[in-house]
């Protein structure tokens, strides 16, 4: 059966909420480090080449000094936004269920009464589900 959070569930679902806030800024700054310096350093030895592309040895250091740096901003900014993207794919805070606080049916977001008993709906978010004992 459905039951209200209390304040403690509540306090509990903000940290666990603002925990994923905090790894969806951190998670894609990371990887888009590792991949900006991975294609970095590619660049420097050579890089892929393919069938177009003759093969290149190492560039010289004093051209390395200038060209990675260039290359690790030029690389994080491409790699930033789609690891970003990626990460908040998924479904936003504010699209949550609805749900009756009288008949307690769960319905979809969008409407603001209740299908079976004309009641107004609130947020999932806020009720949990308590098996029947």
């Amino acid at each position: 059966m459905w039951v209200r959070k209390t304040e403690e569930d509540k306090k509990c679902d903000e940290q666990k909420a603002a925990a994923r806030r905090k790894k969806v800024i951190e998670q894609p700054v990371l990887w888009a480090f590792i991949v900006a310096i991975l294609f970095a350093t590619l660049y420097v030895f050579g890089g892929l080449r393919g069938a177009l592309h003759p093969p290149v040895g190492p560039m010289s250091l004093e051209e390395a000094k200038t060209q990675i740096p260039l290359q690790f901003i030029i690389n994080f900014l491409i790699f930033f936004p789609l690891f970003a993207f990626i990460t908040r794919k998924g479904a936003s805070e504010n699209d949550s269920a609805m749900i009756c606080p009288d008949c307690k049916h769960a319905q979809h977001p969008g409407k603001e009464r209740c299908d079976r008993c004309g009641g107004a709906l609130e947020p999932l978010k806020n009720w949990r589900w308590k098996d029947d004992e």
